[in-house]
C-alpha cells in the first residue's frame, strides 16, 4: 500500500514537473 502509494505521487510530481516545463517555455515564446 506504502509503495503503491509512494508510485502514484512519483507520477503526480512527473506530470506537476512537465506541465511546469511546458507553461514556462509557452511564457517563454510568447515573450
Amino acid at each position: 500500500m506504502s509503495k503503491c502509494f509512494d508510485t502514484h505521487l512519483s507520477i503526480l510530481v512527473v506530470v506537476l514537473v512537465i506541465q511546469a516545463a511546458i507553461i514556462a517555455k509557452t511564457s517563454g515564446n510568447s515573450n
